[in-house]
């Protein structure tokens, strides 16, 4: 792990690539059933990869290394979010707090349909249900 639990250089770059390919992969196909809901929380996986650095404080130096304690040079530096020296912005709390709510409101969708369907569909729906809270939850550490 990076600086203050931020990915490396390539492995936030990988993440973004993967997450960003399949969040491509459900936008073409948004009209079929449940691709939104994935397209939501890939959506969620990236804003969490860009948005961590700033939400966690982590402070840069003007090489932009990241500023606790010691250096190893450009190799700390996060891959897409640029390191900030201060609190996090507002809107970046509020579009987390927006991912937050979503994800919430999506497990109560979930668990609903969990209640209405066969035993084996449950199963799916309970899935759903833990990745839709889990998310919700490492992003509400964020705050």
């Amino acid at each position: 792990m990076g600086a203050a639990g931020s990915p490396p250089d390539s492995g936030g770059v990988v993440q973004l690539v993967v997450f960003g390919l399949l969040a491509a992969w459900y936008l073409v196909r948004v009209r079929r059933p449940g691709a939104v809901y994935h397209l939501v929380a890939l959506a969620a996986m990236v804003w969490m990869v860009v948005a961590m650095p700033a939400l966690m404080g982590v402070a840069a130096g003007a090489d932009g290394a990241s500023g606790h304690g010691h250096s190893h040079g450009a190799a700390d530096a996060h891959p897409v979010a640029p390191a900030l020296a201060g609190p996090a912005p507002e809107w970046m709390r509020l579009v987390t707090v927006a991912f937050v709510v979503v994800l919430c409101a999506a497990a109560l969708a979930w668990v609903v349909a969990a209640a209405r369907r066969a035993p084996v569909l449950r199963n799916d729906a309970s899935v759903h249900v833990l990745m839709s809270l889990g998310m919700a939850g490492m992003l509400f550490a964020l705050l």
